[in-house]
């Protein structure tokens, strides 16, 4: 199972939109984490990841403190909008699709859920995701390297 402990997560502005808005509201808590667990996680494998790892509700359970039958009827709520999919169940557990909250539709009264490769959130940075990645992971390196810092030091003048 892949966890981000203590890692910097990027939501993009419609995902925590959603997540704050959707019904029931551990529905968004169980989206940010399978969010997490997926397309947040690309730039450590360096390119999309749509997929989470295998999750069952057992370990959902425990991770977000919730009650086991509060993850099963928010999960499938969660189906039934269109912003999770079920790839492949089995006894480990299950994969989901993560899908991106497009906009909401105020007509409807429900937000419009599409493929992270056809979601205009991210065409909208101008590159592919995959170059997006490769660009953070480069900049993470020369962070390390300490090529790029983070804070600039004060220059002590000397009298």
């Amino acid at each position: 199972m892949f966890y981000l402990n203590s890692e910097f997560i990027m939501y993009p502005k419609n995902v925590i939109s959603f997540a704050l808005t959707v019904r029931p509201a551990n529905s968004g808590r169980i989206y940010l984490y399978l969010y997490a667990n997926s397309l947040a996680a690309s730039w450590k494998i360096g390119k999309m990841r749509k997929f989470t790892d295998y999750i069952s509700y057992r370990k959902m359970s425990r991770y977000l403190e919730i009650d086991y039958f509060v993850i099963e009827k928010s999960t499938q709520a969660l189906k039934k909008m269109g912003a999770i999919e079920v790839v492949e169940t089995n006894n480990k557990g299950t994969i989901y699709k993560i899908n991106i909250p497009e906009y909401y539709d105020n007509e409807k009264f429900e937000w419009i859920f599409k493929d992270p490769e056809e979601s205009i959130i991210f065409s909208n940075l101008g590159n592919s995701i995959d170059d997006v990645l490769d660009s953070l992971k480069h900049m993470k390196s020369k962070i390390k390297e300490n090529k790029i810092p983070l804070f600039k030091s004060p220059v002590l003048s000397q009298e």
